[in-house]
């Protein structure tokens, strides 16, 4: 699937999650809020994509489009993710996510919650824990694999 440059061509920067590591049985279900905040006085955009890590070169992605943040409004996006079972790892490790916000300004301030199959928060990302990196010229969308699939429930 392409990405709509027009929209993505506007964001100015990305902050990087560490990745999330966790243990989880077969059929869980792991839960990402992503909160974001304008703290600004203009309409702001952002654009998500969450990485699932893997021991393969093909690390699965999934893809949020982008939606607009109003001047001192909070939006949220929730997105879930079934596990299918086994370790992809000699760490113990079942599942390990990382995620890349795109912003069109310093202005939205992000957070992320990761919730276990029980619905027990497991971590939490305040705005300092991620990197932040300026994308002079623009964003470039990067490659994502055939099995992208979108974020799917979004919610003001």
């Amino acid at each position: 699937m392409a990405i709509d440059s027009s929209w993505w061509s506007t964001f100015r920067f990305e902050y990087v999650s560490p990745v999330m590591w966790t243990q989880l049985t077969s059929g869980a279900v792991a839960t990402f809020d992503f909160s974001l905040a304008n703290r600004g006085r203009t309409e702001e955009r952002f654009g998500i994509i969450v990485t699932e890590f893997e021991f393969e070169p093909q690390q699965p992605s999934e893809l949020d489009p982008g939606a607009v943040v109003y001047p001192g409004r909070a939006f949220l996006v929730n997105w879930s993710e079934s596990v299918s079972g086994g370790s992809d790892s000699d760490t113990s490790y079942d599942q390990g996510w990382w995620a890349r916000i795109y912003t069109t300004s310093r202005d939205v301030v992000a957070s992320i919650h990761f919730y276990d199959s029980d619905g027990s928060p497991e971590f939490y990302f305040s705005p300092g824990d991620f990197a932040v990196f300026d994308l002079p010229g623009g964003f470039v969308p990067p490659v994502i694999g055939p099995t992208e699939r979108s974020i799917v429930s979004r919610q003001t």
